[in-house]
This record gives C-alpha cells, sequence and structure tokens, in this order.
C-alpha cells in the first residue's frame, strides 16, 4: 500500500505560520490592554478634575460676606474671600450637613491649596472647618481632591474695575466690602506610565470661569 504523510517541510512551515500567528495575537492583545489601562487612566484623571470643578463651583458660588451683625459683638467671626494664584480661603454656606447633632454650622470656611507630591508634582487640597472663626484661612480637615497638577493658576473678577486680578483680599481698601463677581481657574493635570512613575504619558489643560453670586453686598442673616 501506498501510504503517504507530511514531509518535514510542510511540518516546518505549518509551525512557523502557526508561530506568525501567536506573535500578532500576542502584539495585538498587548496593545489592546495597553490601550484599556490607557483610557481608563485618562478616564480617572478627567473624573477627578471634574469632581474638583464641580466641588469648587458648588463652594464659590456661595461665597459669602457678612456685615458686623453675623461677626458677633466682638468681631468673633471673621467672612470674606482671601486669595492668591495658588491659594484661596473663604467663607461659604455650601457646608452640607450628614451627622445627626453634629457640632457644625451652615456657614463655614473653604480652603483650596496646593501641596508637593513625591512623584515630582502637585496635589490640590481641599480644606474645610466646621464652623466659622477667627481667621478663614485656619481650621478644619483636609483631603486629596485632584492630584498630579503641573500647573495651577486662580484669578478674581473685579466688576468694578472690569479687570482680572491675581490677588483678592476683602480686608484690604481695594476690595474692601465685595467679593470678586468670578473666579478663573486654569489647570494642568498630567497623566503617568503609573502610580510609581514620574514619566509623563500626556498633559491635560483645563480651564473654567466660576461666578460669586452674592459678590455685590454683604449679608446680613
Amino acid at each position: 500500500m501506498n501510504k503517504k504523510g507530511f514531509s518535514l517541510i510542510e511540518v516546518l512551515i505549518a509551525v512557523g505560520i502557526l508561530a506568525g500567528m501567536g506573535l500578532l495575537i500576542s502584539v495585538t492583545m498587548s496593545r489592546t490592554l495597553t490601550g484599556k489601562a490607557h483610557v481608563e487612566d485618562r478616564d480617572e484623571v478627567l473624573h477627578s478634575v471634574r469632581l474638583g470643578f464641580s466641588k469648587m463651583t458648588e463652594d464659590l458660588s456661595q461665597a459669602f460676606l457678612a456685615n458686623t451683625t453675623l461677626k458677633g459683638k466682638d468681631t468673633t467671626y471673621q467672612t470674606g474671600l482671601k486669595g492668591d494664584e495658588t491659594n484661596l480661603d473663604f467663607s461659604t454656606l455650601s457646608h452640607l450637613h450628614f451627622q445627626k447633632n453634629a457640632k457644625d454650622t451652615d456657614q463655614v470656611t473653604v480652603g483650596y491649596h496646593l501641596e508637593n507630591n513625591d512623584r515630582g508634582f502637585h496635589d490640590l487640597v481641599r480644606r474645610e472647618s466646621s464652623t466659622l472663626s477667627e481667621k478663614i484661612d485656619e481650621g478644619g480637615a483636609s483631603y486629596l481632591l485632584i492630584e498630579n497638577i503641573k500647573e495651577f493658576k486662580l484669578q478674581y473678577y473685579d466688576n468694578n474695575k472690569e479687570v482680572w486680578q491675581t490677588t483678592w483680599d476683602t480686608t484690604q481698601i481695594s476690595n474692601l466690602g465685595h467679593l470678586p463677581q468670578a473666579v478663573k481657574i486654569d489647570l494642568t493635570v498630567v497623566e503617568l506610565a503609573d502610580e510609581n512613575s514620574h514619566d509623563v504619558v500626556r498633559e491635560f489643560q483645563y480651564q473654567t470661569i466660576t461666578p460669586v453670586d452674592l459678590y455685590q453686598n454683604e449679608i446680613n442673616f
């Protein structure tokens, strides 16, 4: 009987084809997983920025400056806004009550400040007090809001002069008695190769302008 099988060359060709297909599948899977990881990292950055901008907008939209009635008989409580290009502290009505019978008030002070991180960039930290105090830039608990910030800049719109200012202080003569009409926030955040890396994959630039609803007058409760 004449029986014929595969020759050695045919077997080698088949093995080579299978190896090539395996390599293509491996490369495709690797690129897919890498792309998926980049998309997830980008979405995480966008999510943190979206939450950060939303919180700052909520706080600033309810910022207020009170007259001497609310400040107390001995001016115990300070209200207003004090900020420069990278730091901002102000009194606001945005506080939410989460705990029953907690010793907190609707009127609190909130602050936004940059802190250096161990990856060579900055983190934006939000501070909130439980009540008003003698100083608007002290007290309360802080937590991380946005991390890996390369650039952060704040500007304050003076509706009287119709200009953007790099500083604002309601205790100074130039800003006495009123808040800025709006606060402009410029932000550049970086995406890193991984959580322990210093290598930048890409940068994201954002800008928003947040109105201050109670900018014109001191309020009286």
